[in-house]
């Protein structure tokens, strides 16, 4: 499970959200696509000017995409994919599909 949170300085946390895409059925419904959905709606705003995303792993190129529209200042992440996949790959039981190409 991935674990995500989006900040502003001082400490103001806007959001921490975890991928809930298996239990919704949301293919979009990642932890940073989630932690950006929630702080928007507290903000009222679609740009996030300041915050800071901190996630467990790097995020995949849909997040990253809209971090960037959201006008978020930065991404900061506990591991790469590739990392992760070598750590967590091999009991995945099919769960990591995902390859980048």
């Amino acid at each position: 499970m991935l674990v995500c949170q989006l900040s502003r300085e001082k400490g103001t946390i806007l959001s921490i959200c975890h991928t809930t895409l298996h239990k919704v059925n949301d293919p979009s419904a990642h932890a940073e696509m989630n932690a950006i959905r929630e702080a928007c709606k507290k903000v009222k705003s679609r740009y996030l000017l300041g915050a800071w995303l901190y996630t467990t792993q790097e995020p995949c190129p849909m997040c990253t995409s809209v971090a960037i529209w959201a006008k978020i200042e930065g991404i900061v992440f506990g591991a790469f994919e590739k990392d992760a996949m070598k750590t967590f790959g091999k009991n995945s039981k099919g769960k990591f599909t995902w390859k980048r190409c």
